[in-house]
Formats: C-alpha cells, sequence, structure tokens
C-alpha cells in the first residue's frame, strides 16, 4: 500500500479515486469488483455501489473511534443482499476515513447521485465523470508494481492483504471475520449505519 501511495499522483482525480478505492478495499477486506464498475458505459444499480445507494455517513462510536459507513448493493457471496463497510480511521496516510472523506469532498466533488462511490471528474466523458472500473483499477495499480518489480495482483488481492494485515496488526481474528459477517446482515431501515452488529 505505501508503494502504490508514494507512486500515484493523488492532485490527479483518476488517481485519487484509485488511491481511495485501494484504502477501502484494504482496509474494509473487499473484492475490487465490489467497489468498481465492470464497464464505464453502463453503471448497474442493482450491483454497482452510487454516491446516492452507499448512503456514506461519517460518524463516531461511542469509543471515540472515528468511523465511515457505507452500504453496498451487491457483493460476491451475499449477491443483492448487499453489505455494510465499516472503515475505521487511523492516524496515518493509510487512513481510509479521510481518504474517502477527501475522494468525496475534494478529489471530486459534484458528482451526481447516480455516480459510482468511486468516479472521477472527467470533462471528456459524456457526463463529465468516469465510473472507476475494475480493469482501470487494476491496470493502474499493476503498472506501479509492475515498475517496482513485483508480480500482478488480483481483484480479491486486496481482501486478502487487508485481512492478513489486521490479523498481523493484533487484531482480534473474530473482529476481522466479521467482515464477513456483516456481509450476511441485511439492512434494517434506511440509514446503513442501522445494522445491528
Amino acid at each position: 500500500m505505501k508503494l502504490l501511495h508514494d507512486a500515484l499522483v493523488t492532485s490527479s482525480p483518476r488517481d485519487a479515486t484509485v488511491w481511495a478505492c485501494a484504502c477501502a478495499l484494504f482496509w474494509g477486506c473487499r473484492r475490487s469488483g465490489e467497489l468498481t464498475v465492470a464497464s464505464a458505459n453502463r453503471v448497474n444499480p442493482a450491483h454497482d455501489v452510487t454516491i446516492q445507494s452507499a448512503a456514506v455517513s461519517f460518524t463516531r462510536m461511542d469509543s471515540g473511534v472515528e468511523v465511515v459507513y457505507f452500504w453496498i448493493p451487491w457483493t460476491k457471496t451475499t449477491k443483492e443482499t448487499g453489505a455494510c463497510i465499516r472503515l475505521t480511521a487511523r492516524d496515518d496516510y493509510l487512513c481510509p476515513r479521510r481518504v474517502l472523506e477527501q475522494h468525496l469532498l475534494h478529489s471530486s466533488p459534484s458528482l451526481p447521485l447516480h455516480a459510482p462511490l468511486f468516479a472521477f471528474r472527467d470533462n471528456s466523458h459524456t457526463e463529465n465523470f468516469s465510473p472507476l472500473t475494475k480493469s482501470t483499477f487494476l491496470t493502474r495499480c499493476n503498472e506501479i508494481w509492475a515498475a517496482a518489480g513485483y508480480t500482478a495482483l488480483h481483484g480479491h488481492s486486496f481482501r486478502i492483504g487487508g485481512a492478513v494485515e489486521l490479523l498481523l496488526m493484533g487484531v482480534d481474528p473474530r473482529t476481522v471475520a466479521l467482515t464477513e459477517v456483516v456481509d450476511t446482515l441485511r439492512r434494517s431501515g434506511p440509514f446503513p449505519g442501522q445494522l445491528l452488529f
């Protein structure tokens, strides 16, 4: 992740979006197809997370820890049941909460609500934004890793890497396993933070 962070040009809307997506995938232990779109020409609201459907909520837990919650309508394991994603703040450049906030408020402001959560300003596109596709995301990441001598990674690598990193940090394995358990919970109201977990 450090190599990716250092090589991306976060003043570029596309690279800033790649970084925001990478942090959400890694710390949320998600598969890349769950947060990106398959095609830049078609967003499927039943499968692809949009700004509106995500219902992003930046909040603080009772313990004082800052978190961000957002809803995704589809996962590989739950299909259309979807999942509530929780990203916990960190005190470094890898903070997924801060990176997502930066993405939404500064890097890609004023995107329409029907735009994918991970989209970026692009005046050459008919709607003045481009959805971050899985292929664009992985190609950009793999360009950086290949230039540093690493082999190409796949869409599930962020999920596996995030889980391993959390375990190495000493996070209770049951807590890490909850990223999959949360997938099985259904939304109980209009806001994903209302899930009971």
